[in-house]
């Protein structure tokens, strides 16, 4: 027999009000500078707990603003629409209060278990967004291949039909992305809905991509003392782009000439005088002049004066055989259809990553299911060079940006060509050069390795060939 509803709404109000008092309160301590009077493990925590709080009131106004948006309260208050008072409320712009009305709704009327989930604070704010509006856009995929595969079998589409594939497609996603999204960041969650949509339509997929090529641009303006180069191209050749410009970054650094996390010479501004620390898209700008002058030096493109940078592509070796799935573009992490990766495999400069396509939980070491692990790529396979090499050849440092995506370090998401190569088992005490032997890490995290003391080992259960292989412990819990 279930029991009767407990009266929450007046408890509810009630604890709103003390929060924001509390609120209020700690604003007050922050003017006073309280935080200078802790020590620097209290106000880590104190931040910690301070963004935990602000989720989950987050989450909490979502709720709410859901409901004020379906009542019409607004407009006893003499606005037109929700985001109207929204905005007059918050003082945030339109497109924001635009935004998260919209992501309001689709959460009450549709994504009860996200919300439930982030209010249960087993996700964020960021993965619900991204899971709501994620899923909507596979979704329209997926009427759009429905109503195609009706039309060639000429067949009428019947609304009911039509409705509950929606809704049977809809929940099945949210509760394999939702799953996702419990273990991983809001990065992962992104390259799993950009797969899923893919997957959603590969036909029209391939049909968009040829049309894409055929509608690529490019164009030079002068203004002023300056040009400016826009430029719409397919994924596949920003990918190309990107791979060049990060060469070429990189040969800066190792110059001594871009600013890093190494502390490396700044470059200065040639009126001020002042030393300046470069942005992205400036150090992408001067990657570019240094890619026009190396092109021009060699003779536009006659003498090859050394390796070049590759473009990676990964694919299952199932996929590629069967032309069926989708593949990932390096660089942009961005997916192709996998006809693609059949034709840039014809292509010497482009390199394909073959991989299994098996996914293992990295804290259990226990097979994903199938369902999600399909939509993520994961690196597999043998590569062991023993003690032959010290340096870790390219094929291997290859494998080694497939599984570690990056420095592995926890929580840093430092690119792959942004790393170092570092033996576990250090080589000059019999380590050999092979995957499970070897991981990335940036430089900072490189230095908290070798001179911090932080130890890595592998995670029980798991295949070395998968993201997630390598436990790292800080000093103080070094001991076995």
């Amino acid at each position: 027999m279930m029991s009767p509803l407990v009266p929450s709404g007046p408890a509810l109000h009630a604890a709103v009000a003390r929060l924001r008092a509390d609120a209020d309160a700690v604003q007050a301590l922050l003017a006073v500078g309280s935080f200078e009077q802790l020590s620097e493990s209290a106000v880590a925590s104190a931040t910690v707990s301070l963004a935990a709080v602000a989720e989950s009131a987050t989450s909490a106004a979502t709720t709410g603003l859901a409901r004020v948006a379906g009542c019409g309260y607004p407009a006893s208050e003499g606005h037109v629409t929700a985001g109207s008072w929204w905005r007059a409320k918050t003082r945030i712009s339109r497109d924001a209060a635009g935004e998260q009305i919209r992501l309001a709704r689709r959460l009450a009327l549709y994504y009860e278990a996200t919300a439930a989930a982030w209010a249960g604070g087993e996700i964020t704010g960021e993965h619900a967004r991204i899971l709501a509006t994620g899923i909507d856009s596979v979704l329209a995929r997926l009427v759009r291949r429905f109503r195609r595969e009706h039309a060639e079998a000429d067949l009428a589409v019947d609304t009911d039909e039509l409705a509950e594939f929606i809704a049977s497609s809809r929940a099945q996603l949210e509760t394999e992305l939702l799953a996702l999204a419990r273990r991983w960041g809001p990065e992962t969650l992104r390259i799993a809905l950009a797969q899923a949509r893919e997957l959603a339509d590969p036909d029209g997929s391939s049909e968009k991509a040829m049309k894409a090529a055929v509608q690529a641009s490019l164009t030079i303006d002068e203004v002023g003392d300056m040009a400016v180069i826009t430029a719409q191209v397919t994924r596949e050749v920003a990918a190309m782009v990107r791979t060049v410009l990060d060469h070429y970054r990189d040969c800066r650094y190792h110059r001594g000439d871009a600013d890093s996390d190494a502390a490396a010479p700044q470059d200065v501004d040639p009126v001020t005088g002042q030393p300046i620390t470069l942005t992205g898209q400036q150090r992408d700008a001067a990657a570019l002049e240094d890619w026009a002058t190396a092109t021009l030096d060699s003779g536009l493109g006659t003498e090859k004066v050394s390796e070049r940078p590759y473009l990676d592509i990964t694919a299952t070796l199932t996929d590629l055989a069967a032309g069926t799935g989708t593949a990932i573009l390096d660089r942009i992490g961005a997916p192709a259809p996998i006809h693609t990766a059949r034709r840039r495999g014809c292509d010497a400069d482009v390199r394909l990553v073959l991989i299994d396509g098996q996914f293992r939980d990295p804290q259990t070491g226990e097979l994903v299911d199938p369902a999600i692990a399909g939509l993520l790529i994961a690196g597999a396979g043998v590569l062991d060079y023993g003690r032959a090499h010290r340096i870790v050849p390219m094929r291997l440092r290859r494998a080694l940006g497939v599984r570690d995506r990056g420095c592995a370090f926890p929580g840093c998401h430092r690119p792959p060509q942004h790393t170092q190569a570092h033996h576990v088992e250090h080589w000059i005490d019999g380590g050999k050069t092979s995957l499970d032997n070897t991981v990335l890490l940036c430089s900072r995290h490189h230095h908290f390795v070798h001179e911090g003391g932080w130890r890595i080992t592998a995670r029980a259960g798991l295949n070395y060939t998968q993201p997630g292989y390598w436990k790292f412990t800080p000093p103080r819990q070094a001991q076995p």
